[in-house]
This record gives structure tokens, C-alpha cells and sequence, in this order.
């Protein structure tokens, strides 16, 4: 976890310390501020990956501080935590994320390591250890324009792949495709650092053909027919391409892939971003062949009407959504709605962000369909997919062992 770099600020230097702490006992960095001078100085100066931020201090308002963030177009995650109730916490998150900020969810005093752990971006590692591919340096590297251009040039952004497994028989049923950038000396940097970068610039077809290109070489390699089916993310600056629809479908016959073996991934901000044109690119899509997936869903606002409308055959729950109000009577009923809502228009349902037993055994009693996260499989290059479905297929990891994790629910539902 060398690349999670949080800053705490908090009037509060003692809990300010215990959460620093836990982050570098996760095998992170952290640092403290009380006032909001400090804070934008580091930002500024560190690029921390995480921004923890009390709501309730007396000399600074965390809501206002999370303003100054989003007007800076600041791209650390935020945690909000705070000893107030959880509708107050609620409310500023959504007012945060409302704003463009990413917020990865929310800490009510006291929090516990795990809980704090739920909210980063990868998993504990042993000490002295990076994720594969991480490099300290890739925190402090800022990309230009020039830098990406060459990237995509010289085939330096690389797929890595997440697998997506059925929640009633365990079996692998889809694989995510994400892009990195594998710097030759910042080491391997995550797409929040390049994607807007490439958004701005005009660069995200590039990205996004290039990383796609690999992505079905893979799955034409290794699975040139069955079922097996393969999810490629679609920015909304791409929403008026209709060159990259004709290009994505050159490379299924290149590889010899049936279309409808790919789904085409967009987020819930995207759709609603200019919903005639992105009515326009999904209809073309799916008139390829293309499955279409609706992601980030029920973080956004995209309506009932609007959700109806999409010619989508998936949604894509984000993980989010049970982070900030998985933990309440009332959270836990919306999200089954949102399920049942999904199987009532026919769409399959997939929970994203699958990190411990807890969230796994709550999406199946639900009636979820499918499931991912880290604690099915983290994002892999091609050789560490291909080890893990040859495990995840033997015996060891077979529904056997998917009865023993989901327990009464799966085999209730046999």
C-alpha cells in the first residue's frame, strides 16, 4: 500500500493519530492538519491518494472544506468521518460527490482498522510490500499531455483484469478490463491518474483502443469460444465517437469474438451527461451486438425514465453505495430495491466493490446475480488472470467452497 498516502484533517490531534497510524500499520503514509492553509499546501505539495475530513471541527467547516477540494478539482478520494449521526454524514457525502469529488465513503467515530482498510483503495499487503506493480514513485509523478501521447505510442498502457463470478454457482462468468499505465520509472500508475488527463486532451480513443486491443487478443488466446464474456469501460468523452463503435468492432472479428461475448461499460454520470447522445452511441452499439452495462448505478442521478429508456443489459452496482449506507436498516432495504429493480426489467445485476464475507453473504440473500471485488480477485495483468482461473476452477475453489462462504443462503436457493 505504498501508493495510499492519506491526510487527516481534524482538530482532534489524538484521533487524528490513531487514524494516521492505522494507515501506516495498512502499510501506508499519513499525515495530519488541523487548519485548511495546511491542508491545500498538501495537497498541493504530497498528491495524497486519500482525504479524510471531520465534519465537525470548531475553527473549520468540513463541508466548506470539501468545497475548496472540489473547486480545486481535486482527484483524492475523500472519507468523510465524524461523531455526528448518519443522516448528517450522508448528506455531505452526497453533496461532495454532487460537486465531482470522489468520495469513497464514510467513518462515524470510533472506527475500527477494518473499517477504515474497507475504504482503500487496495487490500493489506505484507510489510515492506507493494501491490504488484505499484512504485512509491508513481504518487509523486505528475503525467503531461506529451508524456500520454508517447505512452499510448509505445504501448505502455496495459490492461489489468478483475473476474466477475455468478452468485449461486461461483462460476467465473465475465471479466472487467481496467487500464494502468506501466511507467518506465514511475512504475504502474492507476487510471484516476491518467484517464481525465486523456479526457482533456482528446487521447481517450487512443486509451481506450489500445487497452481494448490487448484485452481481446486475450480473450480470443485463451477463450476463443464458449461464453465467457469480457467488460471494456467507455468514457463520456467519447459519447460522440462513432469511429471507436466501427473500430472495437473490427477487433471482435480481428480476434474472433462474437460482439455479444463484450460489454461495453458506462458509468450512471455518463449516461446523464448528454443523454440524447449517449441514447444515440448505446442504440448503435447494441445494434453491433454489444452488451451494454450501466455502472457506478446508485450513486448518481439518472432517473427512472432515463434508466428505462437505455437500451442496457446490466447494471452495475457501486461499491459506494453499501459503504456509505450498507451498515443501516434502511440503506440495506434501498439497495435491495435497486436489485429487484433490476430483475424486474430483465437487466442482470452485478455488486462491484466485493470485499469481505459480510458484503458477499448481504448481495446474495438479496438476490444479487453476480459479484466482484478484491475479495474475489484484485486487479491482475494477463498472467495473474490466467493462474487465478486455473485456481479458481480446481477443486479447492469450486461451489464446494462457494457453500462454505455464502452458507444456508446458497444452498437455500440450489
Amino acid at each position: 500500500m505504498d501508493d495510499v498516502r492519506m491526510v487527516v484533517m481534524d482538530d482532534d490531534a489524538a484521533v487524528a493519530a490513531v487514524a494516521v497510524s492505522m494507515v501506516e500499520a495498512l502499510g501506508g503514509q499519513g499525515r495530519v492538519v488541523s487548519r485548511v492553509t495546511d491542508l491545500l499546501k498538501t495537497v498541493d505539495s504530497w498528491r495524497p491518494s486519500h482525504i479524510a475530513v471531520d465534519l465537525a471541527m470548531p475553527n473549520e467547516d468540513g463541508v466548506e472544506v470539501m468545497n475548496l477540494l472540489a473547486r480545486r478539482r481535486c482527484r483524492a478520494r475523500i472519507i468523510v468521518y465524524s461523531g455526528l449521526g448518519g443522516s448528517i454524514v450522508d448528506a455531505a457525502m452526497r453533496a461532495a460527490a454532487s460537486n465531482g469529488l470522489d468520495v469513497a465513503g464514510a467513518l462515524l467515530k470510533p472506527f475500527a482498522k477494518r473499517e477504515l482498510q474497507a475504504l482503500l483503495d487496495v487490500p493489506t499487503t505484507p510489510a515492506g510490500r507493494s501491490p504488484a506493480g505499484a512504485s512509491t514513485g508513481a504518487a509523486l509523478y505528475a503525467p503531461t499531455e506529451a508524456d500520454l501521447r508517447r505512452a499510448i505510442q509505445k504501448g505502455e498502457l496495459v490492461p489489468v483484469f478483475m473476474p466477475t463470478v455468478d452468485f449461486i454457482t461461483g462460476e467465473l462468468v465475465g471479466i472487467e478490463v481496467s487500464a494502468r499505465w506501466q511507467h518506465p520509472q514511475a512504475g504502474l500508475l492507476t487510471a484516476d491518474r491518467f484517464i481525465p488527463l486523456a479526457e482533456r486532451e482528446g487521447l481517450i480513443d487512443g486509451l481506450t483502443e489500445t487497452v481494448a486491443q490487448q484485452a481481446l487478443a486475450w480473450l480470443g488466446r485463451q477463450f476463443p469460444g464458449g461464453a465467457l464474456g469480457l467488460t471494456l469501460k467507455l468514457s463520456a468523452a467519447s459519447l460522440n465517437s462513432l469511429s471507436l463503435v466501427e473500430t472495437l468492432d473490427k477487433m471482435c472479428t480481428q480476434h474472433g469474438i462474437d460482439t455479444r461475448r463484450v460489454s461495453l461499460q458506462v458509468s450512471e454520470a455518463t449516461a446523464m451527461s448528454d443523454t440524447v447522445a449517449a441514447l444515440e452511441l448505446l442504440t448503435r452499439l447494441r445494434l453491433k451486438g454489444f452488451d451494454l452495462s450501466l455502472g457506478n448505478f446508485g450513486v448518481g442521478y439518472i432517473s427512472l425514465i432515463h434508466l428505462v429508456r437505455l437500451p442496457i443489459s446490466e447494471l452495475k452496482i457501486d461499491p459506494a453505495l453499501f459503504n456509505t449506507i450498507g451498515n443501516t436498516r434502511e440503506g440495506r432495504a434501498v439497495i435491495k430495491c435497486i436489485v429487484d429493480l433490476g430483475g424486474g426489467l430483465d437487466l442482470r445485476v452485478t455488486a462491484s466493490g466485493i470485499d469481505s464475507v459480510e458484503v458477499l453473504q448481504f448481495f446474495s440473500q438479496i438476490g444479487c446475480h453476480y459479484a466482484m471485488g478484491f475479495f474475489i480477485g484484485r486487479p491482475m495483468d494477463a498472467a495473474a488472470l490466467d493462474r487465478w482461473i486455473a485456481h479458481w476452477r480446481s477443486g479447492s475453489s469450486s461451489r464446494a467452497r462457494w457453500e462454505e462462504l455464502l452458507g444456508e443462503t446458497l444452498q437455500a436457493e440450489a
